[in-house]
């Protein structure tokens, strides 16, 4: 009697197992058919996204307004070599010290 119980339950055992692991398959069918894809929308605002955070067009050092990807680079390097040379060289004068008309907090603000 308890030889044909235990059957009985590990036949029950197999065809919830066999129930769960077809669920599980049939689940991960679903995802990758229906699942998160990128769509047309999504890479157009990935794409215009990547457009805004580029330098598109820069004025040179004389003055010319320019789209030429190594003058912007070049540009942009002497730009900012510049700017932390001068922060570093020791000299007193910074941006905020150039501004005449900064307001400035009393002790009553």
């Amino acid at each position: 009697m308890l030889k044909n119980w235990n059957v009985y339950i590990q036949a029950e055992y197999d065809d919830l197992y066999d129930y769960y692991q077809g669920a599980i398959i049939h689940s991960r069918a679903n995802w990758y058919e229906k699942g998160e894809k990128n769509n047309k929308y999504f890479l157009n605002l990935e794409k215009s996204n990547k457009k805004k955070s580029c330098v598109q067009n820069i004025v040179a050092s004389d003055r010319t307004v320019t789209a030429n990807p190594k003058t912007i680079m070049n540009e942009l390097e002497s730009f900012y070599s510049n700017l932390y040379s001068e922060r570093n060289s020791g000299n007193s004068s910074s941006f905020l010290d150039n501004i005449k008309e900064c307001p400035i907090l009393t002790e009553e603000l």
